[in-house]
């Protein structure tokens, strides 16, 4: 299945982020095709790390402006949100 992950980075130093690198390669390792959007921790433009597409954030702090578009451009069956889900819209 292919996954969108929105957290933060998993290579910042936060829980979320910690959590987030333990998690993923856990999601790999079963099978799942994974993309994040660090919404924390990665500004810039989409890249490619360790064979994994990362989103950048677009101009919302929590990004949730670019949750729809960067799974639409991943083809993700899925989106897995780890963090306060208040910020959303």
């Amino acid at each position: 299945m292919k996954l969108l992950w929105v957290s933060n980075s998993t290579w910042s130093n936060t829980g979320y982020g910690q959590q987030s690198a333990l998690t993923l390669p856990l999601l790999r390792e079963m099978g799942h095709d994974i993309a994040e959007l660090p919404y924390y921790g990665y500004a810039g433009s989409k890249s490619e790390v360790n064979g994994v597409t990362i989103y950048p954030t677009a101009q919302s702090t929590w990004g949730e402006d670019a949750i729809s578009p960067s799974a639409k451009d991943f083809g993700a069956e899925a989106v897995i949100t780890l963090m306060d889900i208040w910020v959303l819209d």
